[in-house]
């Protein structure tokens, strides 16, 4: 039995926000239908199907299916919440996945915060804010809400929405631009733009030397504290 990488296309943020409410609802479950199906060949082999496990190369190969299901399904939840879309549960994975799987925010979510100093977390959203290969590796590992602060916390959300539909971090002279259209959507509440003005003089200033270290924090706080369900 051979894994191969799955291929499911995840919409993307862009095109979703064109559609209406229900188009939108219909794209993103129809594309939860395929990656269910082909997470569950990766991440949920049967020992009937031959699969011969004690190769070291079919191992590897295994390896790197489940991670590319794991990562596939974190980014459908992660696109699921931002627009509010019950994608359901993967009901189609079989009782023997030995690989937990986070639900989107209509089955099972996190409440977590960073337990980092606040001049980390300053620094992890001065990455966020000025490093695309940071923002990229990352990927789904970060959410707002994981910040203490609530201006860190949204000059991170202006920062993920933007790499959403431009794959880059946004240029420091744009932010401003992002900050009033966020206000003028109801998305920040305008009192708190003092402190975001201060908090984004910190960013500015930040330290990006150390990109690695910071991205294994990352994953680690992600490995303690996000909610992870089990299958079966």
């Amino acid at each position: 039995m051979s894994f191969k990488r799955l291929i499911a296309p995840l919409p993307s943020a862009s095109y979703l926000s064109r559609l209406d409410d229900a188009c939108r609802r219909s794209a993103l479950n129809s594309h939860a239908t395929i990656l269910y199906r082909e997470a569950a060949h990766a991440i949920a082999p049967r020992v009937n199907e031959g699969l011969n496990v004690a190769s070291t190369q079919t191992k590897r190969e295994l390896t790197r299916a489940r991670r590319s299901a794991r990562d596939r399904l974190r980014r459908l939840y992660d696109r699921a919440d931002h627009f509010g879309v019950d994608v359901g549960q993967p009901r189609i994975l079989s009782s023997n996945a030995s690989v937990s799987l986070r639900f989107a925010k209509n089955g099972l979510s996190t409440k977590a915060k960073f337990d980092f100093a606040e001049a980390f977390q300053t620094t992890i959203v001065a990455f966020i804010l000025r490093d695309s290969a940071f923002a990229q590796r990352v990927g789904g590992l970060i959410k707002p809400e994981y910040f203490v602060n609530e201006a860190d916390a949204a000059l991170a959300r202006i920062a993920m929405d933007y790499y959403a539909v431009y794959k880059k971090a946004p240029d420091k002279s744009v932010v401003g631009r992002l900050l009033k259209k966020a206000i003028d959507a109801e998305k920040l509440h305008a009192d708190l733009i003092e402190d975001i003005k201060l908090a984004f003089g910190n960013v500015l200033r930040a330290d990006l030397s150390d990109r690695d270290f910071v991205i294994d924090k990352v994953t680690d706080f992600n490995r303690r504290s996000v909610v992870w369900p089990r299958l079966g």
